[in-house]
Order: C-alpha cells, then structure tokens, then sequence
C-alpha cells in the first residue's frame, strides 16, 4: 500500500510540475507576442497619423512659435510663423511652417525659433532653428535644411493644412527623414510607420499641446 501511495503521489508531483512548466511557457510566448506585436513594423503601418487642430492663426505673429507634439506626445515640434512666404508654407501669406524639434545630430530638445539672429553664430543666421547642445542651424524658409554644425539631415516636417473659413491650422503627417531614433536613420518618406513605434501615444486635440502630460 505504502508504495502504490508513492507512486500515486509521484505521479501527482509529475502532473503539477508539467502544468507549471506549461503555464510558464504560455506566460513568456504571450508576452512574446505581444511585445512582438507593439514593436513590429505591421502593427506601426496600422496605426494612422492623426489630424489634429495645433492652433488658431490669432495666436501666431511674425517671428513667433508654438511648441507642441505630434504625431506621438513626447515627439516635440516647432510651430513657426516666419512672417515671409517660404517653401511649403501654408496660411494667407504660406509663412506658416512645422518642424521637429528633435534635433538629427544627437537628439536635443530645441527650444526656440530665432527669427533675426541665433547665440552661437554671431547673428550670422536668419529665420533657424538652433540646436543648443552643438550648434546645427536648420534654415525654416528652405525646409529645414541644414546650414551649419554637425546634424547630417534636416529635420522631419509635419504636414500642414490651413482653414481659410476659421483661420484654424491643423497637422494631418509628415515628411521624412524619420524623427531621431525611430526607424533606420535617415530614412525618408511620408508618414512614415516607424515614426509611430512607442514610446509614445498617438496625439489627439486634447494632447497635442500638453504632449500628454497633466496641466
């Protein structure tokens, strides 16, 4: 008796032990796929660049900019009224461009448009975006094109569409090279999918001024 009650319990460990390594396995391709999933190139191309309202015409003079994300929040991007008509402007006298405010050397934030002049050139520069942390000057009126410093490729611009019945601006996508760290770099394109990889959610009207975060 004694050693069919062993058998019986060995058989027992047997079973609990195969059901553990089963739900384990299960655990780690679930997440798996599901990693899988959020990080793949078809699960991007499925989501859509949105069109979101950035701002009102009202709120932009000549000179000025607007920051704001798109098309994920914590993508920053530079809402800028140059006060000249320049390429691919939009709005009553096309001066009103968009651009990434991810800088294409190394990734820095940058913070301003300087309309007349910029810190590290002496003045040199005019209507640029300057990265503060190496000097790259992306000239706005010639699609961002770089003018100066180290950043091998212009910056991303978003696509504008302008209401001439509200005076509202929207963002509806963008043009390549791909937004810094996402994708292969230099990549080139219109809405481009690995623009859409996380980190990140897609901006609505609600997020694409706060970029997500609680005000």
């Amino acid at each position: 008796m004694a050693e069919d009650q062993e058998k019986i319990d060995e058989q027992r460990r047997t079973l609990i032990k195969g059901v553990i390594g089963a739900s384990i396995i299960t655990t780690i391709l679930g997440a798996g796929s599901i990693a899988t999933y959020i990080f793949s190139p078809t699960a991007a191309s499925s989501r859509q660049y949105p069109k979101v309202k950035v701002a009102n015409i009202s709120e932009l003079t000549d000179g000025n900019a607007i920051k704001f994300c798109y098309p994920l929040t914590g993508e920053v991007n530079l809402l800028i009224k140059v006060g000249t008509p320049v390429e691919n402007g939009v709005g009553p006298n096309k001066d009103i461009v968009a651009f990434s405010a991810i800088c294409q050397h190394l990734g820095c934030i940058i913070e301003k448009y300087y309309p007349t002049g910029e810190p590290f050139y002496n003045g040199k520069y005019q209507k640029v975006m300057e990265c503060p942390c190496h000097g790259s000057v992306y000239d706005v009126t010639q699609d961002a094109k770089v003018i100066a410093g180290p950043a091998p490729r212009p910056l991303p611009r978003v696509i504008l569409e302008y209401d001439d019945s509200t005076g509202d601006i929207y963002a509806v996508g963008m043009v390549g090279p791909v937004i810094l760290g996402k994708g292969r770099a230099g990549e080139e394109g219109t809405d481009l999918p690995d623009n859409l990889n996380p980190p990140g959610s897609i901006v609505d009207n609600t997020t694409v001024r706060t970029c997500g975060e609680q005000v």
